[in-house]
């Protein structure tokens, strides 16, 4: 085979895998149906099933604290009697009131309290995980599984229970399932845009579930390493899994210095 020959079969070849990953309208009718789909679906469940309040003590918890959010305000004041205000998950210690848990999902919820319906947000959070799984089953296997794995995660029980309710679980999946989709795009085609979008997903992640957080990076940092020998995408795509991480974690550290008062000591350990 000549080497025109070869170049010109490597140049199909990488057509034809681009192909597999091509986004066509196709797409994008089929994702934001069952995005659509989901966050209806919850919505309904969360309005008729569970009152549009939050009825587990951890949604309780986020709730509070995504209301003290909204006061401008990082903890709020302790009652005078605080004895008679003590509940599961919340702390009440050094005359501050606020959740034991990483701020990330209430920050979140925040978007509803504003908006005067917390109860939207983690529907509104469903659809895009579901839209999410259709982009990261772009990324890997093709339209095929996008359709499959989104389609399974759209009649998937806990989904769509944990996005009917106000649990951090529906901010811990949309974040970290859009950031390994995009991290993914950008490793493939080099876009900026999906390595930084990225980044600011995995902070939001790291802000909701830090460990969740760390459990999608490293592999993703793997892969990267791996593929540095193709160059600029792979040196890309590990900047912005560094800058994310970095950003999470400043902002984490940060939230703690303003709550617990040390910026290792983490609302379960005050608790607890």
């Amino acid at each position: 085979m000549t080497e025109r020959a070869r170049t010109t079969e490597r140049t199909q070849t990488g057509i034809e895998r681009d192909g597999e990953h091509r986004w066509e309208r196709s797409d994008t009718i089929w994702s934001l149906a069952l995005a659509l789909i989901a966050t209806v679906t919850a919505a309904v469940l969360s309005s008729t099933v569970f009152g549009r309040i939050p009825h587990v003590q951890d949604s309780i918890a986020q709730l509070f604290q995504a209301r003290i959010f909204a006061g401008g305000h990082l903890t709020a004041p302790a009652p005078a009697l605080p004895e008679f205000f003590a509940y599961h998950h919340m702390i009440l210690a050094d005359g501050r009131w606020y959740s034991q848990y990483p701020p990330g999902h209430a920050l979140s919820l925040l978007i509803g309290v504003v908006l005067h319906a917390p109860w939207l947000v983690n529907p509104v959070l469903g659809g895009v995980a579901v839209f999410a799984t259709y982009f990261l089953g772009m990324e890997t296997l093709g339209r095929p599984a996008a359709r499959l794995g989104a389609s399974l995660a759209l009649v998937s029980p806990f989904l769509l229970l944990m996005s009917a309710e106000f649990m951090a679980h529906a901010t811990t999946l949309a974040t970290l399932t859009l950031f390994l989709a995009l991290q993914l795009q950008a490793l493939r085609t080099g876009s900026r845009f999906a390595a930084w979008a990225s980044a600011l997903l995995l902070a939001w992640g790291v802000l909701a579930r830090p460990y969740s957080a760390l459990g999608f990076t490293i592999p993703v940092a793997i892969l990267a390493l791996w593929n540095l020998r193709k160059g600029a995408p792979a040196r890309q795509t590990l900047v912005a899994l560094g800058v994310g991480g970095v950003l999470g974690g400043a902002l984490l550290l940060a939230y703690n210095a303003g709550t617990t008062g040390d910026p290792f000591l983490f609302g379960y350990e005050k608790l607890y």
